[in-house]
């Protein structure tokens, strides 16, 4: 039997820690003080390993890639 009450506090976590996620990664708006050509060819989709850290690592994309791709796929967005 379902419990709706811990399935309704799972799902707005999983929401919440996408929207964290969304916030490591590098976008144009994020990156706008480096020059377009560095900007796409190197940091355009990265994502930083730490709000306070500019460092892009391949482990911390492949995590997010992961993450993503779990949370697209348990249905979670879907009301």
């Amino acid at each position: 039997m379902p419990d709706l009450a811990r399935f309704q506090k799972y799902r707005r976590a999983a929401v919440d820690a996408v929207g964290f996620l969304r916030t490591l990664q590098l976008t144009d708006e994020t990156t706008d003080h480096f020059t377009p050509e560095f900007r796409s060819k190197f940091l355009k989709g990265g994502v930083r390993s730490a709000p306070g850290d500019g460092a892009i690592r391949s482990d911390g994309c492949g995590t997010a890639l992961v993450a993503w791709v779990a949370y697209l796929t348990q249905g979670t967005e879907q009301d």
